[in-house]
């Protein structure tokens, strides 16, 4: 029985990989306050038909019709809904971690883009912050250390990134005794398997949530990971072949 899950567990990764080689993906995550869609990797195309693949192209993807917007203005291409909300108060977006000059920035297979809308309608002093990793996977009790770092302007304002400290630590929303130290690091451990969402908050501060999910399961047993291992990479290779013989 066990031996039949692991076999079908190869199928769908082996599924996956031939996919994910033919076809452009990009990885697109949106918040209101809190995440509602995260790492949510969609195709990539020209969608909006300007001759190019840009941020808009991919928020147009990730969203369902009629729960996204966009318009043409003297400032350029801009936001006017994301997940369905018309915001007054404005919305942001990264891609790959830094800010972009216009929905019109290109953008390439396996990039991730950031969409959010802004929760300070006073200030507008929503802060990006992110971590290192944006997804993986952990054994039982195993320890994970991530770090966060938050984005900024200086007094010219040139883009900027820092380590952020003493921001708390959530897990699947919920407020945990994790803190960042003076690095930005942090250490968290699961005592059991499932998938989480690791997030953070700071007191008198308004982020913008980084995301970090994990996927987190018993160990395999020894002869079961050495089976995966090598077919994954036998057929892996025989992917890379195929695309160089195309070439």
């Amino acid at each position: 029985m066990k031996r039949a899950l692991v076999f079908t567990f190869i199928i769908a990764m082996l599924l996956g990989i031939a996919s994910f080689a033919e076809e452009k993906t990009v990885f697109v995550t949106i918040s209101n306050g809190s995440p509602v869609l995260i790492n949510e990797r969609v195709a990539l195309s020209d969608l909006d038909g300007d001759g190019k693949t840009t941020v808009n192209d991919a928020l147009i993807a990730a969203h369902d019709d009629g729960m996204y917007g966009y318009e043409k203005s003297a400032y350029g291409l801009g936001i006017t809904k994301l997940w369905g909300v018309e915001s007054g108060s404005g919305y942001g977006y990264y891609v790959n971690n830094a800010p972009c000059m216009s929905l019109d920035d290109e953008i390439k297979s396996g990039d991730s883009v950031y969409a959010y809308i802004y929760t300070d309608t006073v200030t507008f002093s929503d802060t990006f912050c992110y971590f290192d990793k944006s997804a993986l996977s952990a054994v039982t009790g195993e320890n994970i250390t991530l770090t966060l770092t938050k984005a900024g302007y200086d007094a010219n304002w040139n883009f900027t990134s820092s380590p952020f400290a003493g921001a708390t630590i959530t897990i699947n929303g919920e407020n945990t005794q994790y803190k960042t130290d003076e690095n930005g690091k942090v250490t968290v451990k699961f005592d059991k398997d499932g998938d989480f969402v690791i997030s953070a908050v700071c007191d008198g501060m308004v982020l913008v949530p980084p995301v970090c999910t994990v996927l987190v399961t018993n160990v395999p047993e020894t002869s079961d990971v050495l089976f995966i291992f090598v077919i994954t990479m036998l057929f892996s290779a025989v992917v890379l072949k195929k695309k160089i013989c195309v070439r």
